[in-house]
């Protein structure tokens, strides 16, 4: 009796200390998971007593880890990997493998004209517009493929590249013509059919990039060639076309530094009534002063601005500055007028109405003596909604003029559309006069056109007496160029435009 009394015992105390001690080891081994920092948590068995609590807590600590992860790791819009998440696979991708295993390839993918969605229908529409086009490129991509949000409207995507025997460069042009062909097609938003195409950058390890950054700077490098051949079409990276772009890509960095550090300023080339010999206004032209390379011209820099984004922020860059200028002249007794270029994105993006809107507000005054000016590149793609923004210009009470008029193959159409108060004649037509029949032609026919159309107009590019003349005898009395002086910094703008005077021998005849 005592002997089965001590077994009973001894039986109670291994089933109470087995209830404990597993549990134990269960909760013991989960946390020791966390610690580690696994994903893959064993949690113990939920129950009623303290260790169920223990693993309840442990399971809503995976499940809030689990949460912050994807928010950290994961786009919340598309779904997708973002870029931390892209950088940590691209990372686990370039190990080093045997030279038969499979290279990894990465495709660069910038929708085309994903811009005016989101100005046209709104950023809904975009949204929409994003989706679908996440859809298409996982529908087409081939299995196993990562895809991630890189930015923006702007993906890449991981992709193995098969053994080096196998034609690489075949296979990957062929996962390119897919995915140009199949984001192609039309997509419809509510009632509106938009033409989906997108640029891709191709850069294969480890060829083209060592490192992970190297590599998306090479795909990325690519994606801007062919966007800047045509879009809707593939680049690979690689040799000395890559090499360039990187340094473009450098430039672009160099740009954002300096925009930080004020070293654009402007120049003003003046615009003179020959007939009233008087100087009238200038032109704003913008100069990068380099740390190191020097005073650096606009086709050096604007370019690369432009294909990077950076043109929106030096051209308000450039409008905050002339209309301090324009103040402090005023104050001066100066009535000149200023013309300042607007870029396509400047034109296609609603900001610039609130930023010229605070000018204005700031002082209209000055305001209203900015004259903004379009190149016919600008307007060749122009939609209705880039039509309403020029409307909405006018109304805040400045000047539109068009540069470079005559280059394009709308210029006279865009007279009736648009709501343009001054034309500037081409240098190329000016540099013709007095040598080609057909320029003295041309012009004589702009000039009667400007004032039929009540038009303000202006010869740029004027370096010579004879095309001085010649213009001025045709009725064309603002011109600008050499002939008088090309773009000065501000003091000797000023200087200049103090002790002008036309002499005897340049005076018109």
């Amino acid at each position: 009796m005592i002997l089965a009394d001590g077994i009973v015992g001894v039986l109670l105390v291994l089933i109470v200390v087995r209830s404990i001690i597993r549990p134990l080891q269960a909760v013991t081994v989960a946390l020791g998971q966390v610690n580690a920092g696994k994903r893959e948590i064993d949690l113990p068995p939920v129950s009623g007593d303290e260790f169920g609590q223990m693993a309840l807590a442990l399971a809503q600590f995976r499940d809030g880890a689990e949460k912050l992860r994807r928010l950290a790791y994961h786009d919340p819009l598309t779904a997708l990997g973002n870029r931390a998440k892209l950088e940590e696979s691209l990372q686990a991708a370039l190990q080093p493998r045997p030279p038969n295993e499979e290279r990894t390839a990465l495709f660069y993918f910038d929708l085309d004209n994903f811009r005016s969605v989101n100005d046209r229908l709104g950023h809904k529409a975009g949204d929409q517009y994003l989706c679908e086009a996440v859809t298409r490129l996982q529908r087409l991509l081939p299995a196993g493929t990562e895809l991630f949000r890189y930015g923006g409207d702007k993906f890449i995507a991981l992709i193995g590249d098969g053994p080096a025997a196998d034609a690489p460069d075949l296979r990957l042009r062929e996962i390119a013509d897919r995915a140009l062909h199949g984001v192609a097609e039309p997509y419809r938003i509510g009632s509106d059919l938009l033409h989906m195409s997108v640029s891709i950058g191709i850069a294969v390890s480890p060829g083209d990039g060592p490192s992970a950054e190297h590599l998306i700077s090479s795909a990325e490098a690519a994606g801007h060639a062919a966007k800047r051949s045509g879009r809707n079409n593939a680049r690979f990276a690689g040799g000395q076309l890559t090499g360039l772009l990187r340094r473009q890509l450098a430039l672009a960095g160099e740009i954002g530094r300096g925009l930080e550090r004020n070293e654009f300023e402007l120049f003003y080339q003046p615009i003179v009534d020959v007939e009233n010999h008087q100087v009238v206004g200038a032109e704003a032209l913008v100069r990068w002063r380099h740390p190191q390379r020097g005073l650096l011209l606009p086709g050096e820099f604007i370019q690369v601005a432009e294909d990077e984004g950076l043109i929106k922020a030096l051209g308000e860059r450039c409008l905050r500055i002339v209309h301090a200028q324009l103040r402090q002249w005023r104050g001066q007794g100066h009535e000149f007028r200023v013309a300042v270029n607007l870029s396509a994105r400047q034109v296609q993006d609603a900001q610039i109405l609130e930023r010229l809107d605070e000018l204005r507000k700031d002082d209209a005054a000055a305001a209203a003596m900015i004259e903004l000016e379009l190149t016919e590149s600008v307007l060749f793609d122009s939609s209705e909604s880039t039509r309403k923004t020029l409307e909405e210009i006018k109304r805040l009470g400045y000047r539109l003029g068009m540069d470079d008029f005559g280059t394009g193959y709308s210029s006279f159409g865009y007279l009736q559309r648009l709501p343009i108060d001054k034309i500037k004649i081409d240098r190329q037509f000016v540099a013709d006069l007095g040598v080609s029949r057909q320029a003295e032609a041309i012009v004589s026919a702009m000039l009667a056109l400007s004032q039929k159309l009540d038009l303000q107009i202006v010869a740029e590019g004027v370096e010579t007496l004879l095309q001085m003349r010649m213009l001025h005898s045709q009725g064309c009395r603002l011109q600008q160029g050499f002939l008088f002086a090309p773009a000065l910094p501000t003091l000797e703008f000023e200087r200049w435009a103090a002790a002008y005077q036309l002499d005897q021998a340049s005076a018109p005849v």
